[in-house]
């Protein structure tokens, strides 16, 4: 496939200030309306959005702060570097594929989406072409996710990524259209929210901008619970059952079966309509037998069904999740594990660099990672002492009896622990980084200020006097609006930024 090299640019170029247009009733057919209901029980009424004549409760907006708030945990934030790094490089990987003309569906590496572990109910059920969208615009964001609320991609990376390479993109536009219309539901506990998947949509020639809504954000930027999904299989699938399907045995498959899930759950997380195949022997035909014969052609994971019963009625589903060999990628000579686990291997178990490469000939790399994570939790961290290393890693690969797996409280110890000290270093960049980038800043403002006409620093001083994010700063220090005074510190820093902000010194971090 050839693409323009303006649409190119588009995919990687930074994006443009704009103003997001928003779909009115002419060019999307999404009626919000807003409608009384009963007070709950601490007096406050509930929004209510009819959406094609079905009605739900979404979040009013006094409400969503509150809801980011609680969507947002201090503990996960320490996360947000790492899962954006990790979504730079699979975004940025899948960039250079898509200029070279590979084939999504035939990559020969991994291209990852992390996505949060939630039970989510859409109003107006996907279709298969909306839930590959819907992933390749959450693939596209996360490097961004928590800078950002608005996001752009070329249409012509959007025809590759779900591999429909046609020249007509109306099938695009349809799609996101109906995206809009549909409304997402997360319930958990006490926490339920429901919200539109996108926000705002502007196609500018070869290019869509989107806004993915803040409550999506916050859940999608460092998620407590979550599964990686695979950007080729996402591609692959030719049903929106199988795709639904991939997907739940993809959540599931850190414990090899999904466990007993009512047809209820079962049913919804397919994104059967509610009047549909209401007869178990017609959703087995429809849904089931189909689902699965497709992820055994094209998946790299498959499952076996086991009916729960009560009586002659099946009341649950359990699958068994397998992994389909022929669509798995191959391990070959050029797998080299990840930096941190190499340096793991030789620095604290003194194996050597050629022994290393030839661990991973005999070894699936996989394997290799989580036989390290267990040795090095139950050596380093436990201070427990060993004598030849190389011995030791040979003997826990070789292992037949699963006796090298780690529970999942120590993986969490595990990854905290990593996390922590991933930060000290972190820290020390930052703080490296932005001391100079206030040392710079200061060299350029001190080298323009003194130039600035009297008549002009003044303008200035009084605009700045009467900004609000200013003022929010600086409070209700004795400022005269007629002297421009920057010796006190916190106006100083403040002035600053505000100089930056209006464009008076470019280039100003």
């Amino acid at each position: 496939m050839t693409t323009s090299k303006g649409a190119q640019k588009a995919v990687r170029g930074t994006e443009p200030a704009i103003q997001v247009a928003v779909p009115t009733a002419d060019s999307a057919a999404f009626e919000l309306v807003l409608s009384d209901s009963k007070p709950p029980a601490r007096g406050r009424r509930k929004a209510v959005a009819a959406v094609n004549g079905v009605e739900a409760e979404v979040v009013t907006p006094e409400d969503q702060a509150a809801l980011e708030k609680a969507l947002t945990s201090n503990d996960l934030a320490r996360f947000y570097l790492s899962n954006e790094r990790e979504a730079t490089q699979y975004y940025s990987r899948s960039l250079d594929l898509f200029d070279e003309g590979t084939s999504i569906i035939n990559v020969e590496e991994e291209l990852l989406l992390k996505k949060s572990s939630e039970r989510v109910r859409f109003v107006r059920p996907l279709k298969l072409l909306q839930r590959q969208l819907h992933n390749t615009l959450l693939f596209v964001a996360r490097p961004n996710m928590t800078t950002q609320d608005t996001f752009s991609v070329s249409l012509d990376y959007l025809s590759w990524s779900v591999e429909h390479n046609h020249n007509d993109t109306s099938y695009l536009k349809n799609s996101v259209e109906e995206m809009q219309q549909s409304l997402m539901q997360i319930s958990e506990n006490s926490r339920w929210f429901s919200t539109q998947i996108l926000q705002d949509v502007l196609i500018d020639g070869k290019t869509l901008y989107y806004k993915i809504p803040p409550l999506l954000r916050k859940l999608y930027s460092a998620p407590e619970r979550y599964y990686h999904v695979s950007m080729r299989m996402n591609a692959r699938f030719r049903s929106k059952y199988a795709h639904a399907m991939y997907e739940l045995l993809r959540e599931n498959l850190w414990r090899r079966h999904t466990g007993e899930l009512p047809l209820e759950e079962f049913r919804e997380r397919m994104g059967i309509e509610d009047t549909e195949y209401l007869e178990f022997k017609r959703l087995t035909a429809r849904v089931i037998v189909p689902a699965l014969a497709e992820l055994e052609q094209s998946s790299d994971y498959c499952a076996t069904p086991k009916y729960i019963t009560k009586g002659r009625k099946v009341i649950a589903i359990k699958f068994e999740i397998w992994e389909n060999t022929k669509n798995l990628l191959s391990m070959n000579e050029e797998g080299s594990l990840d930096p941190e686990r190499f340096a793991i291997l030789r620095e604290q178990f003194g194996i050597s660099s050629p022994q290393i490469r030839e661990l991973t000939r005999n070894f699936r790399l996989k394997r290799i990672e989580d036989v390290t994570d267990v040795l090095y939790f139950r050596y380093i961290l436990a201070k427990r002492k060993f004598t030849k290393g190389y011995a030791l890693v040979t003997k826990a690969l070789g292992d037949t009896e699963d006796q090298y797996f780690l529970t999942a409280a120590e993986k969490t110890e595990l990854a905290v622990h990593r996390e922590r000290n991933r930060n000290v270093v972190r820290e020390q960049e930052i703080q490296r980084l932005s001391a100079d980038t206030r040392k710079t800043a200061l060299e350029r403002f001190n080298a323009w200020w003194p130039q600035v006409p009297t008549a002009e620093k003044l303008g200035i001083w009084q605009n700045f006097l009467s900004d609000e994010a200013s003022v929010a700063v600086i409070g209700k220090r004795k400022l005269k609006i007629d002297a421009p005074d920057l010796t006190h510190p916190l106006v100083q820093s403040t002035f600053l930024a505000f100089a930056a902000k209006v464009g008076l010194i470019p280039n100003i971090a």
